[in-house]
């Protein structure tokens, strides 16, 4: 089983990428995740910033401003990633998978949680660079949809800021679209197959254990933060509010914050709407 990053500025072909390792791979074997997809999968920056919610989006998707809740989000793809690790490493007899996850992954620290995965899971480890001229970056988001596109701006602090592994890391390679594609799944193919260690030992199950108790706190207060979204994304809807979503979105965090540090134990979906609704109109 391998897990597979692909890094890049938007607009390098990862996604494109992905998609092809996937037709190589086939289903069965081939998984992918895309931060873009899982960041919106409930609707809610399309309810808060209307038109405009692709550009915003990423603008924290990708750590280019202070916030609180783009960490949370990135938190909640890494343990997307992580759970679905879990389940395929519990199932015995199987063909070992590879994982692709599509991300632009331009600082260590985005990487960073996924070489601990394979490490405390002993899966092999692959960044792929997906590299690309920056001009050519930039004329095929001017080819994309207008909602989709992201300003020329962000793309180059991102190109500019890009932490590339060093030199000396034997668990990256840098790819280009004009490359042959079979070497990289020849590569990917091959590292699949070795040896996982946690298949025969007991540590490796009990670290595992371990980490789904620490888990299962983290994932309350993420089912916190969903079940939030859902109230203002039903508000939005049922009251209309419209372009003032972003005041609900303070109100959500502030409210987030009350109730995580109180601790507590269970919650309410209709009683969070009904305190959303009064904290707007007041």
């Amino acid at each position: 089983m391998a897990l597979v990053l692909l890094m890049g500025i938007p607009g390098s072909g990862k996604t494109y990428l992905c998609r092809k390792l996937k037709e190589k791979f086939g289903d069965e074997i081939c998984a992918t995740f895309s931060y873009d997809d899982i960041f919106n999968d409930d609707g809610f920056m399309k309810y808060i910033w209307g038109s405009e919610y692709t550009d915003k989006s990423m603008l924290q998707l990708y750590d280019l401003d202070e916030s609180t809740n783009a960490h949370s989000e990135r938190k909640r793809c890494e343990n997307r990633v992580r759970e679905f690790l879990k389940i395929k490493l519990s199932t015995e007899n199987i063909i070992p998978p590879v994982t692709v996850v599509d991300d632009i992954f331009y600082l260590r620290s985005m990487r960073r949680p996924f070489r601990r995965m394979s490490k405390m899971f002993h899966l092999p480890f692959l960044v792929v660079v997906v590299d690309v001229p920056l001009t050519i970056a930039l004329e095929r988001n001017m080819q994309r949809p207008m909602k989709r596109r992201i300003s020329e701006d962000t793309i180059r602090k991102i190109n500019q800021q890009m932490e590339l592994p060093s030199n000396d890391d034997s668990s990256f390679i840098i790819y280009q679209s004009t490359n042959d594609l079979q070497p990289l799944v020849e590569h990917i193919d091959r590292i699949r197959w070795k040896k996982n260690l946690w298949i025969i030992s007991n540590n490796i199950r009990s670290k595992i254990s371990k980490e789904n108790d620490e888990i299962s706190k983290d994932g309350k207060w993420m089912k916190l933060e969903l079940d939030l979204r859902k109230c203002i994304s039903e508000l939005i809807r049922e009251k209309k509010i419209g372009k003032n979503g972003d005041v609900l979105a303070k109100i959500k965090k502030n409210l987030y914050w009350r109730i995580r540090t109180k601790d507590v134990i269970n919650w309410d979906m209709e009683e969070l709407k009904n305190i959303l609704w009064k904290e707007y109109q007041s």
